[in-house]
Parts: structure tokens; C-alpha cells; sequence
């Protein structure tokens, strides 16, 4: 299970934002996590909530954000979202709907993983 990893980094990262503003409660995080990234929510929520439990930040509410797959034609330059199945590895030989064009497709959207906020006081 990767999420644990994952919980920790963004733990680690939590605590440096909230020491430089100085900040001692933590109430929420929002986390944006592309598709690929193959993170399963539920897991990563569990993961938080366990690292955090007999700590002072107890009970701060991680929402996660799921960033859906956007890919450009590498042939045309058409911009479209794929079907996503449970196999995300298909996502690179889709055809692309404009011209067909079934490989090299370049991913906009879809890898990220980032904090976009975090609420304290």
C-alpha cells in the first residue's frame, strides 16, 4: 500500500507550511491526486487519519480531489479525456477521437499529486 508513504510525505509537508506560518491546529487538507497516480482515496484517508491519531492534529479532515486523465494528440493536437477503466495503462493506445492516431499522446492532466490548501489556525 503506496497511501501510507503518500500520508507521510504530505504529513511531512504539513508540518513544515504550518511551522513557517505558525500555525498549532490543523482542521482540513485538500489534496488534488491524478487518475494515474493509481491512489485509491479510502486507502489514503486511513493512512492520514492513522498517522495522526494521539497527535494534536487528531480529527483533521483530509478531502481528496481526483484529477481525470487529459491527453493531447500528439498527431492533430486534439485535447480529449479517455474512458478509464481499472486498467490505466490502456489509456496510451486509445485512438484519438479527432484523427485516430492511436500512440503518443501527451498526458495534461492526470499525474498530479499537491496539497492545494491547508486550513489551521
Amino acid at each position: 500500500m503506496h497511501e501510507m508513504s503518500i500520508a507521510q510525505s504530505l504529513l511531512d509537508i504539513i508540518r513544515d507550511e504550518m511551522e513557517k506560518n505558525q500555525l498549532k491546529v490543523l482542521f482540513k487538507v485538500k489534496v488534488k491526486t491524478g487518475k494515474l497516480n493509481a491512489i485509491v482515496p479510502d486507502a489514503l484517508t486511513f493512512c492520514f487519519d492513522l498517522l495522526l491519531r494521539d497527535t494534536p492534529w487528531e480529527g483533521a479532515i483530509l478531502e481528496i480531489e481526483t484529477v481525470p486523465v487529459r491527453l493531447k494528440c500528439v498527431e492533430c493536437g486534439y485535447e480529449f479525456y479517455p474512458p478509464i477503466e481499472e486498467n490505466v495503462v490502456s489509456i496510451f493506445s486509445i485512438p484519438c477521437p479527432s484523427c485516430g492516431a492511436d500512440f503518443g499522446h501527451r498526458v495534461l492532466e492526470g499525474k498530479e499529486l499537491l496539497i492545494e490548501y491547508i486550513e489551521g489556525e
